[in-house]
């Protein structure tokens, strides 16, 4: 939730879907048949929804154990 009033005016999104558990969030996904899905968080939770949801293509950072649900995992710049 808190990054949607960074993306919420953008044409890039069809639809933004924030504050849902990981289950409630992957059933409203995976009727929508998902190609594409960005995980703007490193939490493992966006992850698992995203997986859950059937998302064809779920792109993120490699952190917090959560590489295993990702098809295309990005290297986390180091602080």
């Amino acid at each position: 939730p808190y990054v949607t009033g960074v993306v919420s005016a953008s044409p890039w999104f069809d639809e933004l879907l924030p504050g849902k558990s990981a289950f409630a969030l992957g059933g409203q996904l995976r009727p929508r048949q998902i190609d594409l899905a960005v995980l703007l968080s490193n939490s493992f939770r966006t992850a698992m929804s995203a997986w859950l949801g059937g998302c064809r293509q779920r792109v993120g950072f490699a952190r917090h154990l959560r590489s295993w649900l990702l098809t295309d995992s990005l290297r986390s710049p180091r602080d």
